[in-house]
């Protein structure tokens, strides 16, 4: 199974793969390796900003611009629901739902907005839970409902049942890229504005260990199997007459002792999304219009 990416990204799950391309208003599912479109979803109105599985692969779930959720049923495209978020303006204009993402049992959906985060059960799809943030990001553990989300110089870990902050942690040099937790829900990564990727144990916050990260900024962070975590990021940029390209990178890094273990050129450019498949055999990323896919074979 592929895990979910965020903004301009894509989803998986077993042989499938769901794009966002460009100002596409379409949700694309491909099959993995080859790439091949076996299905296209039809419904937004303006750009798709996320998708994600749900954790049984029956579902897909979209945000987009257009202030929309919806539900999609994967084995015929069938569009399941669609509702729309309470609005704040008080940020300057909506941008609609930014980040979607299912709990571990798939019983309940968040979605983020540019400020705000609402928690939905799939059941009546009644708003449950909110909170304010000042980032466009929100993860669920892998172990419960304990959710993350960014707050004014903190990582806040609360209950989505009732919104309560179970955690806060100190997070004063907050980075690009999104919050991510391991498989059993022990450690959440972050990054640095600087580049650097925090690594903390769940739920005290304690710093287990810093990365050096990308020296151009690192924008997005998978877990993999097998004690690994790739990131995302630019390294540097190749200079074009008025012109400076970023030149980006997927790198591979082992927890244990924070060893960089390989750095696999991103020729597609800025990586927008990143996940690994649920058995650690695939990485994929995405960047706009593209996706790269890699099969997995550290150990």
């Amino acid at each position: 199974m592929l895990a979910a990416a965020e903004v301009n990204g894509w989803a998986g799950r077993n042989d499938w793969i769901a794009p966002e391309k460009g100002l596409d208003t379409t949700i694309k599912l491909r099959r993995v390796p080859d790439g091949a479109v076996v299905r296209t979803l039809r419904g937004h109105t303006d750009v798709v900003w996320s998708v994600a599985w749900s954790p049984d692969g029956a579902l897909v779930a979209s945000g987009a611009r257009d202030n929309t959720v919806r539900l999609w049923r994967v084995s015929d495209g069938a569009a399941v629901a669609s509702w729309s978020p309470p609005t704040n303006r008080e940020h300057g204009p909506n941008k609609g739902v930014l980040s979607v993402a299912f709990s571990a049992d798939g019983q309940l959906l968040a979605g983020s907005g540019v400020d705000s985060v609402w928690i939905w059960p799939l059941s009546d799809r009644h708003l449950m839970a909110t909170r304010p943030v000042s980032s466009a990001e929100v993860a669920f553990s892998a172990a419960g409902r304990t959710v993350a989300t960014r707050g004014a110089h903190s990582i806040e870990l609360w209950d989505a049942a009732d919104g309560h902050v179970v955690q806060s942690m100190s997070d004063p040099d907050a980075g690009l890229c999104h919050l991510t937790f391991n498989r059993n829900a022990t450690t959440i990564a972050s990054c640095e504005r600087r580049g650097g990727i925090d690594l903390r144990h769940v739920p005290d916050g304690r710093i287990l260990r810093v990365l050096n990260g990308h020296p151009e900024g690192t924008w997005r962070l998978a877990f993999g199997t097998n004690g690994l975590l790739f990131s995302g990021g630019v390294d540097g940029d190749r200079r074009l007459p008025d012109l400076a390209v970023p030149i980006s990178s997927i790198r591979v890094w082992r927890l244990s002792d924070g060893k960089l273990l390989a750095i696999l050129p991103s020729d597609e450019g800025l990586v927008y999304a990143l996940a690994v498949s649920s058995d650690g055999r695939w990485l994929a990323a995405g960047s706009i219009g593209k996706i790269a896919l890699w099969r997995v074979t550290w150990s």
